[in-house]
């Protein structure tokens, strides 16, 4: 799409694709006022360097501005929202200009940053009032959280101060706010203080006896100790002698020797073998003789006594140490039993400490939110009184723009006379609540579609008359996009139709209107005005040749 566009005296060519996103990589211009030079010009400029000029040409409208809900800067396509209403919209508020669903085009404003823009736009918003309207603005903002905080307050303390009250009799008539507070904390630090003595308290957990308890099982483990050792030791005793035994039962006079030597035994009782020899010892001749151990059968019969006075004794340590480990198990069992007891009531002392411990807190913290509440509810009059001082002050401002709000009100009155009906009535009002069009009962009358679309339009029409007329900062261009509605509406559509006529004919004598209005719509417009040069262009569905640029882009 390329068109040719007057910016501050100076001509654009710009050209931007149709069906592409909001982006401007594939949109570029030239300051030329002939089409062909952007196809010509070797090193077009970016599209961007045309929207820094249309911010430039336009700053008057905006200039200083911060919208406070979008939280950035004024900028032409926040008026280009304005200047050319979407359909969607319905027309339905003078300050409602575009769908927060649609994904192209300038944004969608809340009603706020909206006002400021209009304002500014129409010369109603001075410097000065930019710097009031911002402290007011963050006046308001306070009051708000003060009062958002309070209520806050208000709900935590009351939900609380019930909890807190169902922990304690003493309290019962004691009116609620600090002292209620103040007097909880007391009494939670008192139980904690007591509750803390009760765990040094020897008599309340039986620390005594529970150390008696201690100390005989102690002595217990001890001699159990004991018999167990004594039990090991006869065990060894016994298996050492029944091998012994076993070993003298089996063995003869030539196995002794010859074990004696294989393990080389000497004689302690010869220096050498041939004296022991000589003295009768067998030495390796004698090895096949059978020689009698005149000790064997002794030794075989000591062994006997032996295990059995161990078995014995193994009989007795046996029957003690059963005694011994039930004992054992009796006072184990008791001693379990009373640390049990002890280490309950502990636990109970404990949690109640803890218990106690989050009251205290929470007493802290509703002593502390009454507190901030009480200070927010004896602000609540000077905050009031800042903001009336504020609001005060900027009726002061605006006071200033006296003039231009009541041209831009006769505009307005003149234009729903024309529109609606000659007994009609309005103003343009200018408050808090930012800047709107009023109109009387006529108005109101008139029926919903009517009057709805008689506000917006009458006040759009407004307010391109009084730029004309040297009032505000508006480029004077407006584009009303296809008000549907509208169109089955034959007084409105014409009456507006003839308003746009009769200020293009105020310019004569070969004179250029200061302004273009577009309107798109789908019903055909009086005869007078259904030429040229008034219809640019007629479109429709039904062949290619009445599509926008003959040509059907679904195909």
């Amino acid at each position: 799409m390329f068109a040719v566009i007057r910016v501050q005296g100076e001509d654009w060519v710009v050209a931007r694709p149709l069906g592409l996103d909001v982006g401007y990589g594939d949109s570029w211009c030239v300051r030329s006022s002939r089409m062909r030079d952007l196809l010509d010009e070797e090193n077009p400029l970016k599209y961007r360097t045309f929207v820094d000029a249309l911010n430039t040409a336009t700053s008057d409208c905006y200039a200083g501005i911060d919208l406070p809900r979008a939280e950035r800067h004024a900028n032409w396509r926040d008026l280009l929202g304005w200047l050319s209403r979407d359909q969607d919209c319905h027309f339905a508020h003078h300050a409602e200009w575009r769908s927060a669903q649609l994904q192209s085009g300038p944004r969608a404003l809340t009603l706020e940053d909206a006002y400021l823009v209009m304002r500014m736009s129409l010369g109603l918003l001075g410097p000065e009032e930019i710097g009031l309207l911002e402290k007011h603005r963050k006046l308001l903002g306070s009051k708000k959280q003060k009062e958002d905080l309070a209520r806050q307050y208000e709900i935590y303390v009351d939900q609380a101060e019930q909890r807190l009250r169902q922990s304690v009799d003493e309290l019962k008539d004691q009116p609620s706010g600090e002292i209620f507070g103040t007097a909880f904390v007391n009494i939670a630090e008192r139980r904690v203080s007591s509750l803390n003595a009760l765990l040094e308290d020897p008599d309340v957990l039986d620390r005594a006896e529970l150390s008696d308890l201690q100390d005989a099982l102690s002595a217990l483990l001890r001699r159990e100790g004991a018999l167990e050792a004594r039990t090991y030791d006869l065990k060894t005793q016994h298996e050492a002698s029944t091998s012994e035994l076993k070993n003298a039962q089996k063995q003869d006079a030539n196995t002794l020797w010859k074990e004696l030597i294989g393990l080389r035994w000497k004689c302690s009782y010869f220096k050498a073998k041939e004296e022991a020899m000589k003295n009768g010892c067998p030495g390796t001749a004698m090895v096949d003789q059978d020689i009698a151990d005149p000790w064997r059968q002794q030794r075989i019969k000591e062994l006997q006594e032996d295990i059995a006075a161990i078995a014995e004794q193994q009989r007795d340590v046996a029957a003690d140490l059963e005694k011994m480990r039930e004992e054992t198990a009796r006072h184990r069992q008791g001693l379990s039993k009373q640390t049990a007891d002890v280490v309950r009531i502990r636990g109970d002392i404990t949690t109640q400490i803890g218990q106690w411990m989050v009251r205290k807190d929470e007493a802290d913290r509703y002593t502390a939110a009454w507190r901030d509440l009480n200070k927010i509810e004896n602000g609540r009059d000077a905050r009031q009184k800042r903001i009336d001082t504020s609001l005060a002050i900027l009726r002061q401002a605006r006071s200033r723009f006296e003039k231009q709000k009541a041209d831009l009100s006769a505009y307005y009155e003149a234009i729903l006379k024309r529109t609606i009906s000659p007994n009609a009535e309005g103003e343009i009002a200018v408050d808090g609540d930012g800047l709107r069009p009023e109109s009387n009962e006529i108005v109101a009358d008139s029926g919903t579609t009517l009057r709805e679309y008689a506000d917006v339009l009458s006040f759009d029409l407004a307010c391109l008359a009084a730029a004309i007329c040297g009032i505000g900062h508006l480029p004077r261009l407006w584009i009303h996009d296809s008000p549907r509605q509208a169109d089955s509406e034959e007084q409105l559509y014409f009456s507006v139709l003839g308003l746009v006529s009769d200020l293009e004919r105020a310019y004569q004598d070969g004179k250029r209107p200061a302004f273009q209005y577009i309107l798109t719509t789908t019903s055909p417009p009086p005869d007078a005005l259904n030429r040229p040069p008034f219809v640019r262009a007629r479109f429709h569905a039904r062949s290619g040749d009445g599509k926008l640029l003959r040509c059907d882009f679904g195909k």
